[in-house]
């Protein structure tokens, strides 16, 4: 009886450490799982955020792409046409404006993937009435290009008849063009 009793130990003690066993490789296989279900997570939370990223920069491309073609007609201006542009804002104002000079600044900025952007300065001449001369300097604020004005002279010429003055502005214009002036 003691051997069977002692065969019986045996057999518990060993049925009892192969459950253990059994439990053991349980909780390792679970905690296996849940940490492949956790990094697969991650890698989709991952994915969905870089999908959103692509969407959003592709939405503000798409928003913007009307903005970006205006803003690159704006600098792609060459000499000729803004001169064109110039002397239409003088008749805009009912005054004869007459560009004298185009001189490259000599002000460079490279652009990315394109030709460099460069400031040339216009020397109008224009001679009218004072309001007539204030009425093309504001058109030449607004002009519909990438422009400023830089310097502006105003003389007033003498006349037989003070009360019919005549005036005469000299203003030099900034434009920035991506053009290639010769």
């Amino acid at each position: 009886m003691k051997t069977r009793s002692t065969y019986i130990g045996w057999l518990s003690l060993g049925l009892a450490l192969g459950l253990w066993g059994v439990v053991i490789y349980v909780a390792l296989f679970i905690q296996a799982q849940a940490q492949m279900s956790a990094t697969s997570t991650a890698q989709s939370e991952q994915q969905i955020d870089q999908a959103a990223r692509t969407l959003r920069l592709s939405g503000i491309v798409s928003d913007t792409k009307d903005e970006r073609a205006r803003l690159d007609g704006l600098v792609q201006s060459d000499v000729v046409s803004v001169v064109d542009i110039i002397e239409a804002a003088g008749a805009a104002a009912h005054v004869s404006a007459t560009v004298s000079d185009a001189l490259p600044e000599g002000v460079f900025r490279e652009l990315p993937g394109g030709p460099p952007l460069q400031a040339v300065a216009f020397v109008v001449q224009a001679q009218g009435s004072f309001s007539s001369l204030m009425k093309l300097v504001a058109l030449f604020e607004h002009l519909p290009l990438v422009s400023s004005v830089v310097e502006l002279d105003l003389e007033r010429n003498a006349a037989a008849n003070p009360k019919v003055a005549s005036w005469h502005l000299t203003a030099r214009i900034r434009v920035l063009t991506t053009a290639i002036s010769s």
